[in-house]
């Protein structure tokens, strides 16, 4: 309960629904897909002895550093930049109704 608690802030939400978050703090980084299946790609793993959590309007986080991290991908951030301008240029809210 006393572990140390670092808080995630939403930096844009892509127009595929996909959203990317980040911590201030020890600068954690990455992109999160919520439907149709939840999807983390891990930019920066920032401080991993920390429990990150963090929200906005739309979305909760919070996670404990062992289960944030179960099948996560660290990947370079430069080598997200197509996936990025791919992720605008799709119209998921159609594609899922």
């Amino acid at each position: 309960m006393n572990q140390e608690r670092h808080e995630m802030h939403r930096v844009q939400k892509f127009n595929a629904g996909a959203e990317e978050w980040e911590c201030h703090e020890c600068g954690r980084h990455f992109i999160i897909l919520l439907e149709p299946n939840f999807q983390k790609v891990i930019l920066e793993k920032g401080n991993e002895n920390v429990i990150h959590f963090g929200g906005c309007a739309e979305l909760s986080l919070g996670f404990t550093q062992d289960s944030e991290d179960a099948g996560a991908e660290e990947i370079d951030e430069a080598s997200l930049e197509p996936v990025q301008r791919w992720l605008n240029t799709i119209d998921f809210e159609s594609l899922w109704k």
